[in-house]
């Protein structure tokens, strides 16, 4: 039960972080500053760590499960929906960097449950 509810608010939480990233950068674009891979390089690994850690705090023994099923939509998303418009035959060097970037996200949440979940399980005392 704790992992299917870990998966919920790990799908929850990516794209409402999602949200608030795209908010921030708009707001920062339009008050002059330029950001030009902030998404890319900053925002989304920090969303996939942070979700991944949440996950981790919720679901201890099945964290890498549950992140794996709580961040794979956003990644979808990602993968499918920032490429909206993009043919596969002029692009194919886009899609390719977006596929390895959409892993790294999905890795790096998947690690972090892994590593939160972990050390929930050793410091719970009712689990010896």
């Amino acid at each position: 039960m704790k992992m299917v509810a870990a998966a919920f608010v790990g799908v929850f939480a990516t794209f409402g972080l999602t949200i608030a990233m795209e908010s921030f950068v708009m707001n920062q674009i339009g008050a002059g500053s330029r950001l030009p891979f902030f998404e890319l390089v900053i925002g989304c690994p920090l969303i996939s760590l942070v979700v991944g850690a949440l996950i981790g705090l919720i679901a201890k023994e099945r964290a890498r499960a549950a992140a794996a099923l709580g961040i794979a939509p956003w990644v979808i998303f990602l993968a499918f929906g920032a490429g909206k418009g993009r043919h596969i035959g002029p692009a194919t060097s886009w899609w390719l960097i977006m596929l390895v970037a959409v892993s790294i996200y999905l890795g790096l949440g998947i690690v972090a449950a892994a590593f939160v979940g972990g050390r929930m399980i050793r410091a719970d005392p009712m689990n010896p």
